[in-house]
């Protein structure tokens, strides 16, 4: 997918409203083209030769990948402060609501004590800091695993793998589809970050889930639906060259997804004694397709079979 479909894949998710999941996962698919493969560029160490002989691609909380500001939440200061004095307008409804509930009279008395708990206990007053510690939580909490659609990339056989003296394990998607598809989007690239304030706002609510939050929480709730999703889905222009696709895992306790690669290239500097380490690796793996990159004819990246 070049960056005006991925944009228009972006554009559909930001006006889904999250009333009706299956209706949504349908209206979004329309906007993604699947590539036939995906790409995962390795250097070659102890880490990369395990998982490749056991099929395994470990899910990275976002935390740990080099850009800091990916799954980030970016927040506009004073749309927050408009938020939390929405949060203080909440007071009465809210003091209504404590006196139904847990059987109080109303009286005014109650309600002023009510009011200025409230105002006492203003996000505002904690705000920066706890906004700061829920940011890093997020990008502890959020996991995924990252792909590519060009084993040509030249960038990314620098960055991922070791200056071309790595490997690529190269993906049939036909194969896999089915099982991850509502886990798998193109990332967009946009100078115009994610404005994440709302959703910032309500994992604070959240983490107060209280009755005077509760009436706020509901509401940002459904705003807020798939504000995981556009946090995860979304990074600075400068990184286009990466032609990313992303899974996100649904569970925070997953660490692995199985998934057999359909061939590996091997780098065109990749030294002799690695080009064997990763045969041996592959074969474990029960993978039989190998390949190295080599420059053909016309100046450009191709790929040779080896020998297993």
């Amino acid at each position: 997918m070049n960056n005006e479909e991925r944009k228009i894949f972006w554009d559909t998710l930001n006006i889904l409203d999250g009333r009706d999941f299956q209706k949504d996962f349908e209206k979004i698919k329309t906007t993604i083209y699947y590539p036939e493969e995906l790409c995962k560029f390795k250097r070659v160490d102890d880490y990369s030769l395990l998982g490749l002989q056991t099929n395994q691609l470990y899910i990275s909380p976002a935390i740990q990948y080099d850009d800091p500001f990916d799954t980030f939440l970016y927040i506009d200061w004073q749309k927050l402060d408009k938020l939390d004095n929405q949060f203080k307008n909440y007071s009465l409804y809210g003091y209504n609501k404590y006196c139904i509930d847990y059987n109080e009279p109303f009286s005014d008395e109650g309600f002023q004590h009510y009011k200025a708990s409230i105002e006492n206990k203003s996000i505002h007053k904690k705000m920066i800091q706890s906004l700061k510690d829920t940011r890093s939580k997020m990008q502890e909490i959020l996991k995924s695993i990252s792909f590519t659609e060009n084993f040509k990339n030249e960038t990314l056989w620098l960055k991922y793998a070791d200056n071309h003296k790595g490997f690529c394990l190269v993906y049939n998607l036909k194969e896999k589809l089915k099982d991850i598809e509502r886990l798998l989007f193109p990332i967009y690239y946009s100078s115009t970050p994610f404005d994440a304030t709302t959703y910032a706002f309500y994992l604070e609510l959240f983490k107060r889930n209280n009755e005077r939050t509760k009436a706020l929480l509901a509401e940002f709730e459904m705003n807020t639906r798939y504000d995981d999703f556009k946090v995860s889905l979304i990074k600075k222009e400068c990184h286009h060259y990466d032609q990313e696709w992303r899974y996100l895992s649904p569970n925070q306790n997953q660490q692995y997804l199985e998934w057999k690669p359909s061939k590996i290239i091997i780098g065109l500097r990749t030294p002799e004694h690695h080009i064997e380490l990763i045969k041996n690796s592959a074969k474990i793996a029960g993978i039989q397709n190998i390949y190295q990159v080599c420059i053909n004819s016309k100046d450009e990246f191709d790929i040779v079979q080896l020998n297993v």
